[in-house]
């Protein structure tokens, strides 16, 4: 089954799917020309910081450390913000608008909108892990690894605490979209509002277990590749690729290590949700040998990398 969640007033002039699908654009807005504008001035913006960047001799602009993850949290929190504005049209319960938020993708379809904002939420924790990997690989990695005693002991120092703050992550995201629920009054304890939705310990299941196993996936995707070619740019290579495969037509059948955190693959029953936790924890298990077996190899750890 395929959820709609859409509320009365479809064509919102705020909703970002306006902006880019070319047939929701004729239909909110008179003329036409004023959707592309939006787009046009984040274009321009993103070619004139790389036209600065680029006359700085290639270095990059200095922001200050916290930005990216403030950057990121504040994209978290307008995304809940849009789901429960544009996109909930009933609830009941907190964990209806979780539900709602982080839906995703499911095994019949998706909306553009919720699945670009999932994509934002958990390939986005790997974005800023990458960027935390850009800066490592850029300094003088190899004496801070030979000064941790092995190439393993700087792994474990470096991963570790990404380990650690992928569970602590979703804490912030459900209190966040929980804080939203209780101002639109959705307070009840159980929802009959979406029908065919399991008990909403299964939301919370498919949130924190399904996603924390995602989320290190991802990170360890992001670090192998990278590693491997020895380009951080081939980490980013890697997350558009797993934005492609988390599409329903790709991964059939919840195979590969994509999105499978989407609430809406509730729709299979707590059964299915139990085999992505299989799923997920093998794929962990493969990434975090081949993780170890490729820092472990000197070849791969001395490789050139730009």
């Amino acid at each position: 089954m395929l959820y709609s969640f859409r509320n009365p007033f479809d064509f919102a002039p705020l909703d970002f799917a306006n902006f880019f699908l070319l047939h929701r654009a004729f239909d909110a807005y008179d003329p036409i020309a004023i959707a592309f504008v939006p787009v046009l001035v984040a274009v321009a913006l993103c070619f004139a910081v790389a036209r600065y960047t680029d006359k700085q001799g290639g270095t990059r602009l200095k922001l200050p450390v916290r930005w990216p993850l403030l950057v990121y949290l504040a994209l978290c929190l307008l995304g809940i913000l849009y789901a429960w504005v544009y996109e909930l049209q009933l609830g009941n319960s907190p964990t209806d608008l979780l539900f709602v938020a982080f839906y995703g993708v499911s095994a019949s379809g998706y909306t553009w909108t919720l699945y670009l904002f999932h994509s934002t939420v958990f390939l986005g924790f790997a974005y800023l892990f990458q960027l935390r990997l850009t800066e490592e690989l850029d300094a003088r990695i190899y004496y801070v690894a030979l000064r941790r005693g092995s190439p393993l002991r700087w792994l474990a120092r470096f991963v570790l605490p990404v380990v650690g703050r992928a569970p602590l992550l979703l804490l912030p995201l459900a209190a966040m979209t929980f804080v939203v629920a209780v101002l639109g009054n959705f307070t009840g304890s159980n929802s009959d509002a979406i029908e065919g939705i399991p008990h909403p310990g299964w939301i919370l299941y498919q949130f924190f277990v399904n996603g924390t196993l995602q989320l290190l996936c991802y990170v360890l995707i992001t670090f192998i590749v990278s590693w491997v070619s020895g380009r951080t740019v081939a980490g980013l290579l890697a997350l558009g690729t797993i934005l492609v495969l988390s599409l329903p037509a790709l991964n059939v059948g919840q195979l590969l290590p994509a999105a499978l955190n989407s609430m809406g693959y509730l729709e299979l029953g707590a059964s299915e949700l139990v085999r992505i936790t299989v799923v997920l924890t093998i794929y962990l298990v493969i990434l975090t040998v081949i993780t170890t077996l490729v820092v472990g190899n000197r070849r791969l750890f001395f490789n050139e990398r730009i």
